[in-house]
C-alpha cells in the first residue's frame, strides 16, 4: 500500500502511529462502486476522488477504541484531525459531511508539485505558486497532448500517473 502514497504523505505517517492505515490509491471503478453505494461523493468517472491518484494524494485511517478495536464511531477521529490540522494536512471531518478517516494534502500542495514537475520537463513557464490557474492549465493542455491524452483543462488520474511517472526523480 506504500507504494500508491504521494513520497509527502509517506513521510508523515509516523505521527498517526495510533491509527491503522487502511486505504491510499483507490481504482477508478472501486470509487464507482463506492458511489453507487452512497459512500462517496465522487462518481470517478466525472469527479474523482484525491484517492483515485497514483501515487495518492489521500489516505484513509481506521481508529482504535479503548481496548484497541477498530472503530469507526466519530468521535475517535478528532485525534486524527488535530494532528492532521496541526500538519497542515486537509481533514474530512471538516468538510461538510464528516469524513472523519480520510487526510489529503492540501490543494495548493498538490498543485505546486504538479507545476514543479511541468516545470522540469519544459513545458511550464512561470512561477510553481500552488494555483491552479490559466498558465498551469495551458501547461497540463499541452503535457495531455504530447502523451496523447483528451485535453481537459485540469489534471485527471492517468495523466497524473504518467506526470509522476516520467518526472519520479522529483520525489
Amino acid at each position: 500500500m506504500l507504494d500508491n502514497i504521494h513520497p509527502k504523505l509517506i513521510s508523515l505517517l509516523g505521527y498517526f502511529k495510533d491509527f491503522k492505515l487502511v486505504c491510499s490509491y483507490r481504482t477508478i471503478e472501486a470509487q464507482n462502486l463506492l458511489y453507487s453505494q452512497g459512500f462517496s461523493k465522487c462518481d470517478g468517472l466525472n469527479n474523482f476522488s484525491w484517492h483515485n491518484y497514483n501515487p495518492s494524494f489521500a489516505i484513509d485511517f481506521a481508529a482504535k477504541d479503548e481496548e484497541g478495536t477498530i472503530t469507526y464511531e466519530q468521535q475517535y477521529y478528532y485525534k486524527l484531525g488535530d494532528i492532521a490540522n496541526r500538519l497542515d494536512l486537509t481533514w474530512g471531518g471538516n468538510f461538510s459531511w464528516f469524513d472523519g478517516p480520510h487526510i489529503v494534502l492540501p490543494k495548493k500542495d498538490i498543485y505546486k508539485d504538479i507545476q514543479q514537475r511541468l516545470k522540469h520537463l519544459g513545458i511550464l513557464n512561470g512561477k510553481c505558486d500552488g494555483i491552479f490557474g490559466n498558465h498551469t492549465t495551458l501547461a497540463m493542455n499541452q503535457f495531455q497532448m504530447d502523451i496523447m491524452e483528451p485535453v481537459t483543462d485540469k489534471i485527471n488520474p492517468s495523466t497524473w500517473k504518467f506526470l509522476f511517472n516520467v518526472t519520479k526523480d522529483l520525489s
